[in-house]
């Protein structure tokens, strides 16, 4: 899924966990903390001009942005971290490694080609799904439906909670830019 997706997703899940203002910015970091490594990998490319293709054809395939990335993504680390978490008593921890868990499980199923290894350091295994979020060559029509009805669901129910307009542009924002991407998605990839 999209980034925003499961930030705004983890947020309507554990919304009601959180007991104090600093809480909800653990869920939101819990959210984008799996890709944060990606956007690192982008910035790098802008940075250092290094053209896209290569970024994602390449560079994100090498070992060291594989393990860095899966690291982000791992059950088994996002386990540890949790009971440590539990063992210190942080609540802010503990909503942190909730909010990882579901974005993992979010990717577990719309990723094929760039999978990643969620029980890493463990194990190397990779579940491919013939569904993609974005990959035209895995469904990503039915990526694209999945995301946008979990993402409904979601705003569905957090909506009400949303008191003021400066929470409620940035989500309306995103929703206008996903409708764009879905549009140019059939031009583009059609």
């Amino acid at each position: 899924m999209n980034t925003p997706t499961h930030m705004i997703v983890s947020y309507a899940l554990l919304r009601s966990r959180a007991k104090k203002k600093l809480d909800a910015f653990w869920i939101i970091l819990g959210g984008l903390l799996p890709d944060l490594m990606i956007f690192v990998l982008f910035f790098y490319a802008l940075l250092f001009d290094v053209p896209m293709r290569e970024v994602w054809d390449v560079l994100y395939f090498t070992d060291f942005w594989q393990n860095l990335i899966d690291c982000f993504n791992s059950i088994p680390i996002t386990i540890v971290f949790v009971l440590i978490a539990v063992a210190i008593k942080w609540q802010g921890g503990i909503l942190l490694g909730a909010s990882l868990f579901i974005h993992i499980l979010g990717d577990i199923f719309l990723h094929s080609d760039d999978a990643h290894r969620h029980f890493f350091p463990l194990s190397d295994y990779k579940f491919i799904s013939p569904v993609s979020y974005w990959d035209p060559d895995h469904l990503s029509w039915l990526g694209m439906i999945i995301e946008y009805g979990v993402l409904g669901i979601a705003l569905y129910f957090l909506w009400p909670h949303l008191r003021t307009f400066y929470a409620k542009v940035p989500i309306v924002l995103y929703g206008i830019f996903l409708l764009v991407m879905l549009f140019a998605s059939r031009f583009l990839f059609s």
